[in-house]
């Protein structure tokens, strides 16, 4: 294969919406909706009982940084050949499935109107879950390890032939 063939080949690998883009899109904002849920069903759970809740602010403000953390920084290195963090998505989206439907359980036995909340959460998990575990998201993922080892492979022989630099 000439080298013009390989460029032209590795060009059309590079592409502006690989495929998948759709479903990491809809599971990324899916899993926002998520912990959205999450942190109302947390707040109502355990921070609005407490009779002095206005000083919970600082905790709640955590653990929302806390929950985004987990989904935009795996989400992002899913984009940088990081293809473990797909498990790990699909993980996450199994527990808040679970936590969710415990809420939704105990909601049905109290009577609180949190249920509607928890069942949104659950709904929008369940379809996370299904997302990661579909073949248009590893396809995305197979994009980006491919993509980003285009983009390491000439860089490391530039690396390994330049001399060292004198001092």
């Amino acid at each position: 294969m000439r080298r013009d063939d390989k460029e032209a080949t590795d060009a059309q690998d590079i592409s502006l919406y690989p495929p998948g883009m759709g479903a990491f899109l809809l599971a990324t904002l899916c899993m926002l909706a998520t912990h959205t849920c999450l942190l109302l069903s947390v707040y109502a759970l355990y921070v609005q009982p407490i009779p002095n809740h206005e000083d919970s602010a600082g905790l709640i403000l955590a653990v929302g940084a806390l929950s985004a953390f987990l989904v935009i920084h795996p989400s992002f290195l899913l984009t940088r050949a990081k293809p473990r963090n797909l498990r790990f998505l699909g993980t996450l989206s199994t527990i808040y499935a679970v936590f969710l439907l415990l809420v939704s359980i105990w909601s049905l036995y109290v009577a609180d109107p949190l249920i509607y909340i928890a069942g949104i959460g659950l709904t929008t998990a369940t379809v996370c879950r299904l997302i990661y575990r579909s073949s248009r998201i590893r396809l995305f993922s197979d994009h980006y390890v491919r993509l980003w080892g285009l983009l390491k492979e000439p860089n490391r022989k530039h690396i390994q032939n330049t001399p060292p630099a004198e001092h």
